[in-house]
């Protein structure tokens, strides 16, 4: 299994990386859930942080107990802080007891010990 992070500043080299992945693979934002509940919300509100985070939870609970070794997921970064990587990968490691690649695809230098590689979008 592969867990992708994708970060980029740039929105339009984000959406043209993403478009460039697989179909049969996962898509997480953070961003794309809290406008697509925004738009379900009557009053149009943000949904709450806790609110994201479970339904994250839940979305990679759900893919990651039916993944396989050829299984790809990318996740949208919204920042590049060491203890936001840390905490993701103990997630991903807790739901998913297999041996997985951990990559970050991102247009900025970034230097993790986290990540089993890094690359360039």
């Amino acid at each position: 299994m592969t867990f992708s992070c994708i970060y980029s500043r740039d929105a339009l080299k984000l959406k043209r990386f993403l478009k460039q992945a697989e179909k049969d693979s996962l898509v997480v934002s953070y961003i794309d859930l809290t406008n697509k509940l925004s738009k379900n919300d009557v009053y149009q509100h943000e949904p709450n942080d806790s609110i994201l985070s479970s339904m994250i939870l839940l979305i990679l609970t759900d893919y990651l107990s039916k993944a396989t070794r050829d299984t790809k997921i990318f996740y949208v970064l919204s920042c590049l802080e060491e203890e936001v990587i840390f905490n993701l990968k103990e997630v991903i490691s807790d739901i998913y007891s297999h041996d997985f690649s951990f990559i970050l695809y991102s247009d900025e230098t970034f230097e993790s010990k986290h990540f089993d590689h890094v690359k360039e979008i």
